[in-house]
């Protein structure tokens, strides 16, 4: 299985903490994981969770080697915090725009990318989808 959670995760926190758009304070950075915090006391969170992990058929060996996959990534930004120039859904909306540039940059076609209601209100969550051919040694093919 080819897996690059791990440089995605690296990636996206760094482009947040260095963003072009706005200084934001220390204490609002978001925590970018892979395993779901939802439930925990956090005000900000980036999700990152792998939906999808096929081997590419057109690059297959004889051997059944795999040497490319199609990979499919689910990112939810969660966030209940504001600064003094955003609110909390702005400050969500650019959590996810930063994200959004970094998974393209890299070269992930996003799928879809929407706002999800949050019922309890002091929560906003955004959720996109990215997929892209990966090859086994980590290299990021534009589907």
């Amino acid at each position: 299985m080819i897996d690059i959670e791990n440089e995605l995760i690296t990636g996206i926190h760094d482009s947040i903490r260095n963003n072009k758009y706005i200084r934001i304070p220390s204490t609002v950075y978001p925590m970018v994981v892979a395993v779901n915090l939802q439930n925990t006391n956090l005000k900000s969170f980036i999700h990152v969770r792998l939906i999808d992990n096929v081997s590419y058929q057109p690059t297959a060996t004889s051997e059944e080697a795999e040497n490319h996959a199609l990979i499919t990534y689910e990112i939810n930004v969660f966030n209940a915090l504001e600064t003094n120039s955003l609110g909390v859904k702005e400050l969500t909306k650019l959590f996810m725009k930063i994200t959004d540039e970094y998974m393209l940059s890299k070269g992930f076609t996003r799928l879809t990318m929407s706002f999800i209601p949050n019922y309890s209100g002091d929560m906003h969550r955004m959720v996109a989808r990215y997929q892209a051919v990966v090859s086994k040694d980590k290299t990021i093919f534009r589907r």
